[in-house]
């Protein structure tokens, strides 16, 4: 009964999460700039504009968007920041 109702609450996990990645997908918003943006990642990481820059923020959306679906809420910068260090 106990593993029953362990599959059933891990099916309705996994629902919501694909159902919050598709309304992710379908929104107009594809990045988490208000979380850490580029000017963030070029003070802490010493850069100048480019694509370097870039692949931060690559990186920092990812860990975000994970972090939300395993965490129900955004994670804070200073998390993100520390995330995205071991590029």
């Amino acid at each position: 009964e106990y593993r029953k109702e362990n599959l059933a609450r891990h099916k309705e996990v996994c629902a919501y999460i694909k159902h919050m990645r598709d309304q992710f997908e379908k929104s107009e918003i594809k990045t988490f700039r208000h979380v850490v943006n580029g000017q963030d990642v070029m003070k802490i990481f010493n850069l100048k504009p480019g694509p370097e820059v870039g692949k931060y923020l690559e990186k920092a959306d990812k860990f975000i968007l994970k972090y939300i679906t395993e965490k129900g809420k955004e994670p804070k910068e200073e998390d993100v920041l520390k995330n995205i260090k071991k590029i």
